[in-house]
């Protein structure tokens, strides 16, 4: 994400000790610092809301709704064409 000539303006917040641990975790698994992957998760989160579709889908997934079984065997020869 391109964030040159962008106006910035400092802010400070107070986090509990685990949510720091687990933004440390999380950043060091992307290979960025805090600051940088808090930045682009806050973002992410404030311009990137799904679709009704896949609202639509999140709550049938949550309902358990439309299911199918997974076929294992045939899901592994589906990832081997990819």
């Amino acid at each position: 994400m391109a964030t040159t000539n962008t106006q910035r303006r400092r802010i400070s917040i107070d986090l509990p000790i685990y949510a720091i641990g687990r933004l440390d975790q999380m950043a060091k698994e992307n290979h960025v610092s805090r600051k940088s992957f808090l930045e682009s998760y806050l973002l992410d989160s404030l311009y990137h809301e799904p679709n009704e579709v896949t609202l639509a889908a999140m709550k049938e997934a949550e309902e358990g709704i439309n299911l199918e079984p997974l076929d294992a065997y045939h899901f592994r020869e589906y990832l081997e064409t990819l």
